[in-house]
């Protein structure tokens, strides 16, 4: 916390003023953060977030690599946009009043522990945005893998948006509920990939054939299980059966609740050779072979 306020005030762009407001910010956070996770902790984490990350373009980045990302993914210079037909399908499920019994075995939704849910419900309280299924487009159009997988299909929103821009990419993705799995396989429009691999069941019933098929260049997308103990202990089983030149590993959520960022800090202290993105919203961890570890705070905008 002190680390963070001090790097902020080297910003030119804080005066007198804003610094004191900024003191007085940055210490009823520090107050309250370590408080169990509630919406209310979560936006006090998002403020420092947003008052502490780079926000430059990519000025000052000294990585090719990661100032492309910066570029290209993140700021989003050429104007690219996910396809229509994925655009429409989540314009359609945030409308959808269908109704669904749900038997998750994730974290669910902060709003309601209901199981009965409308699609709608879930579509808005429990999936992720039109802002970050674009940036899951992008980045996967820009990094280009071989390979994916989902843990956590959901009602298929990240899987078509991540299917739309991976589009010679072998993907598998995986849920828990029956009831969404079901939905999911049925409705995620038929164009957005050519090959998507539907699984049912707990994520510890496929892990291990995951692992097998994983090659270099695969993109991991974890959405399911947001515990401490479950996103340790598959993180870093994935991480290390790599042995290929590349692979990323994207974690939604790493604020949403304390075992998250417990598992997310963590992990960036003792995972060597990679670079972190610390996004709030996502942390993406960009294993390579020829790099030394570097941590980068960033907004994604």
């Amino acid at each position: 916390m002190l680390v963070d306020l001090i790097e902020a005030f080297k910003k030119p762009w804080f005066d007198c003023s804003v610094r004191c407001f900024a003191a007085a910010l940055f210490y009823t956070i520090y107050k309250l953060e370590n408080k169990p996770s509630s919406s209310f902790s979560i936006a006090l984490k998002y403020i420092r977030h947003v008052v502490s990350s780079g926000n430059s373009r990519g000025h000052r980045i000294h990585s090719p690599f990661i100032y492309q990302f910066v570029r290209k993914v993140l700021f989003n210079d050429d104007r690219i946009a996910a396809p229509i037909e994925v655009r429409k399908f989540y314009r359609k499920l945030r409308e959808d009043k269908s109704v669904l019994n749900i038997k998750d075995f994730g974290a669910g939704s902060r709003i309601t522990d209901a199981h009965v849910r409308t699609v709608s419900s879930i579509a808005r309280h429990s999936s992720i945005t039109r802002c970050q299924g674009d940036f899951l487009y992008r980045l996967c159009l820009w990094y280009k893998p071989s390979r994916v997988v989902e843990f956590g299909t959901g009602l298929g929103i990240s899987t078509a948006f991540i299917s739309s821009g991976a589009e010679n990419a072998n993907i598998t993705t995986i849920e828990g509920s029956p009831e969404k799995h079901h939905f999911a396989s049925a409705n995620v429009p038929s164009g957005a990939a050519g090959s998507i691999e539907f699984l049912m069941g707990h994520f510890d019933d496929h892990f291990g054939e995951v692992l097998e098929s994983l090659e270099n260049r695969t993109m991991v997308f974890l959405d399911g299980d947001h515990t401490y103990e479950s996103t340790m202990k598959r993180t870093s089983q994935i991480l290390e059966a790599n042995d290929f030149e590349e692979m990323m590993v994207v974690m939604d959520d790493i604020y949403w609740s304390e075992g998250m960022e417990k598992a997310w800090k963590e992990l960036v202290k003792s995972v060597e050779g990679a670079f972190f993105i610390d996004l709030f919203h996502f942390g993406i961890i960009f294993m390579r072979k020829d790099i030394s570890s570097q941590y980068f705070r960033l907004r994604l905008i």
